[in-house]
């Protein structure tokens, strides 16, 4: 048996399949636009899966072992209809279509009462950044002090008058620019 080159080898391999696509009718891809699949996942998306499985499982947990078992088996089986699940469960297709709704409905305030209580959920960090805007505010209009800015935000910000003047420069300040 001859021993082939990786490189040849895989330039047959690459050729065939672009050959097996061109038959197949694969022609409204553009030339030289080829799916190369993932080899594997980042760490990133491994980890955000896993979040994202034990956020669901624990939202499925909550349901009654009816409900449960029925959104078990309509999106983790094979049994995709409805008539193959009430065959399964040994209830009636109304159940069935019932049972799915309930536990949508469930799953649904579950899975969001979990993203409202993370610490990293949108809303709370809205509700954050409002109570700091609001706060730095309130500061500004009880004590107009220009060097709130440079405390609360960053230390380059200089505030100058209409007149292209430091406040500081006018209240005989001397600790640089604001």
């Amino acid at each position: 048996m001859a021993r082939v080159p990786a490189g040849a080898w895989l330039h047959t391999v690459l050729r065939n399949t672009c050959l097996m696509r061109l038959r197949r009718g694969d022609r409204d891809r553009p030339a030289g636009q080829v799916m190369v699949p993932a080899l594997a996942p980042g760490p990133e998306e491994v980890l955000d899966g896993h979040a994202q499985r034990d956020w669901l499982w624990a939202a499925l947990a909550t349901l009654s072992p009816d409900d449960r078992l029925t959104v078990i088996l309509r999106y983790f089986s094979r049994c995709h209809s409805y008539q193959a699940i009430a065959a399964v469960t040994a209830v009636p297709v109304g159940t069935v279509r019932s049972r799915l709704n309930r536990a949508r409905s469930q799953l649904n305030a579950a899975l969001r009462q979990t993203a409202d209580r993370t610490w990293l959920s949108q809303a709370t960090l809205e509700a954050a950044r409002l109570a700091e805007w609001q706060h730095f505010y309130t500061e500004l209009h009880q004590a107009p002090v220009p060097r709130a800015y440079r405390h609360t935000y960053t230390a380059g910000v200089e505030v100058t008058d209409t007149a292209g003047r430091s406040p500081d420069s006018h209240t005989g300040d001397t600790n640089g620019p604001l």
